[in-house]
């Protein structure tokens, strides 16, 4: 847990770069809808953004779509909010937590709310949730053979991994330590 407040901050758009792992696309009307919102509000919350220091960009976990609806619509700097992911893994979890669905709206008293303003919001702009947040748990395991208790096996079912070896023999040995914990692996000799 990370008790330090959280510091944001305004870098050039330029500086930022897409996230090449973002599971999370937006398209057509809703494009459109994200564009009215940044014109009409502004940056309304910091994009989530790592360092590369090999690039020396800001990739942003959080807020993808603002990004490229903010260069389309010509802003010069985006506010982010700096983060420090540990590894893949986290960087997702980053991106997923940006993004969660951690609340409820109470649907009478958002309905009251919307018709004493209804004259000041475009209300088809916006679209809500009133049902109940799956987990992403129950995803994953509508999609296959998931083990959710071993985070470690599951990204071995799902993903490629490339290991370098300075040698045939650390090669070998890793190779036969995999295939003991039960994963699919095959070696190849540049």
């Amino acid at each position: 847990m990370n008790d330090e407040p959280q510091l944001e901050f305004m870098v050039d758009i330029d500086q930022c770069e897409l996230w090449d792992k973002n599971p999370r696309a937006i398209m057509g009307d809703d494009y459109e809808d994200l564009k009215y919102k940044l014109k009409r509000l502004g940056q309304f919350k910091p994009s989530l953004a790592f360092q590369d220091l090999r690039k020396g960009k800001w990739i942003i976990l959080g807020g993808n779509m603002r990004l490229v609806a903010m260069r389309e619509l010509g802003f010069k700097r985006i506010r982010i909010a700096p983060q420090f992911p540990k590894n893949e893994a986290h960087k997702l979890e980053l991106a997923l937590a940006d993004n969660d669905r951690s609340g409820m709206y109470d649907e009478d008293q958002l309905a009251e709310l919307l018709h004493k303003h209804k004259r000041h919001i475009e209300l088809k702009r916006y679209k809500i949730d009133l049902g109940k947040p799956i987990s992403i748990e129950s995803l994953a395991k509508r999609y296959g053979d998931v083990n959710t208790d071993k985070p470690e096996i599951e990204l071995s079912r799902i993903y490629e991994i490339i290991i370098e070896c300075e040698s045939a023999e650390i090669q070998r040995e890793i190779f036969d330590k995999l295939k003991a914990d039960g994963m699919k692996v095959r070696r190849q000799t540049l």
